[in-house]
């Protein structure tokens, strides 16, 4: 059988956080990140505003698309806070 396998990592409290920092040290707008996942651009808005919380499936592309560990229950995320400065 083929298909996306999808880890039960679900995203983390501050998501929200992580979403945003991902997205502006990818350089995306939020309708070019939207178009990358295949969902709408009011998603990734209610995403980043804490309105919703991404689901499992798209959290999972979230770290396979951008490369990138954006949480995880027994791991530490390589994106910095979004308070820090690089």
């Amino acid at each position: 059988m083929g298909g996306i396998a999808v880890t039960n990592v679900v995203a983390p409290d501050d998501f929200a956080d992580r979403v945003k920092t991902l997205r502006g040290r990818l350089a995306l707008t939020q309708t070019q990140m939207a178009a990358c996942l295949g969902v709408a651009f009011a998603t990734v808005n209610r995403w980043e505003n804490a309105r919703a919380r991404p689901s499992v499936l798209r959290w999972s592309q979230l770290q396979r698309l951008f490369d990138a560990e954006i949480g995880g229950p027994q791991r530490e995320p390589k994106i910095p806070d979004s308070k820090s400065s690089t």
